[in-house]
């Protein structure tokens, strides 16, 4: 991948034998793509949404605490300084 990137946005995850590939394809390269896995993959599952009609939420970077590579997941910041930031909880 970093000698011969992909031409669009990706993440790609590997655990185990097991690998996880978001892809922002665009309709016009997924029979290529889809033709190319066929021949090189033995087992595949897929998962295809149409992204002219959902929606994609990126996560925010400051739920994420670097120097403890942990998520930010307290009841203070989840609920107690959401709802002080919309102004419905002192």
């Amino acid at each position: 991948m970093k000698s011969s990137p992909i031409p669009f946005q990706s993440t790609l995850k590997v655990k185990g034998g097991f690998l996880l590939w978001f892809l922002r394809l665009p309709p016009s390269h997924l029979s290529t793509f889809l033709a190319y896995l066929q021949e090189h993959v033995t087992d595949l599952n897929l998962s295809i949404l149409d992204y002219l009609s959902s929606q994609v939420y990126g996560v925010w970077s400051g739920a994420f605490n670097e120097s403890k590579r942990l998520w930010i997941d307290t009841p203070k910041f989840m609920v107690h300084d959401v709802l002080k930031s919309l102004r419905i909880h002192k």
